[in-house]
């Protein structure tokens, strides 16, 4: 009797040392998209694990050698898929994202080969978006600009600093790429609107009334 609770004892050991292991996987890729050796392996947010190398093959496909923290093993099934993404830590770095469909599924074994894919982008729809809003917000301030008197008061000056505002703050919760854009198309014709107000104000020795704006504008160049 002592022997088979021996060995039961034994495989039960063995199981829940299987069971703490770190789980290792090949995963199989047409292109990278930069993802190399370090970059993490995230599920839902959480580093789970790492990618340990990146290797080419003769006939153009690549395989991340990964590993998964034992604790994390059991989330690794048949219905696991394996994403190239963006690393929402580290700014123009790769990460290798995880994600399970449907609960259940066969675990995965120590060892297995799972095809892995680049994650479709939703930034240039997100793109578009933001790119026409900021459109929008700079034709209003062109059309508000229009229709000021020949000399405006300093309620018409107002509603121009809370145009510029308004740029500024949607501005300094953008991206990068839209950032880029704002420099790019949106502040020049922004500068080209202020200096015909300018001039118009310079008319009648009122220059000085557009320092505020002038101030909101220097704002925007250093987002």
């Amino acid at each position: 009797m002592w022997r088979t609770f021996g060995i039961v004892l034994i495989l039960w050991a063995a199981l829940v040392g299987c069971r703490q292991q770190d789980l290792h996987l090949k995963v199989t890729f047409d292109r990278t998209e930069g993802l190399t050796a370090a970059d993490p392996v995230i599920l839902k947010g959480r580093t789970i694990g790492e990618v340990l190398s990146v290797s080419l093959h003769k006939g153009g496909s690549y395989t991340a050698q990964v590993v998964i923290g034992a604790e994390w093993a059991e989330a690794a099934t048949e219905n696991a898929r394996f994403w190239i993404v963006d690393d929402p830590d580290r700014e123009g770095r790769k990460a290798l994202e995880m994600t399970v469909e449907k609960g259940g599924g066969k675990p995965l074994e120590d060892g297995a080969v799972v095809a892995g894919a680049v994650k479709p982008s939703r930034f240039p729809r997100i793109w578009e978006d933001l790119g026409a809003q900021f459109e929008d917000l700079a034709e209003r301030f062109e059309r508000f600009t229009d229709r000021l008197p020949e000399l405006p008061d300093e309620k018409d000056l107002e509603k121009l600093e809370k145009e510029l505002e308004k740029l500024l703050e949607r501005s300094k919760r953008a991206g990068r790429r839209v950032r880029e854009k704002v420099a790019r198309d949106i502040i020049p014709r922004l500068k080209e609107d202020l200096e015909r107000l300018r001039k118009r104000l310079e008319r009648y020795g009122r220059e000085e009334d557009l320092k505020p704006l002038e101030k909101q504008m220097e704002g925007m160049k250093e987002i």
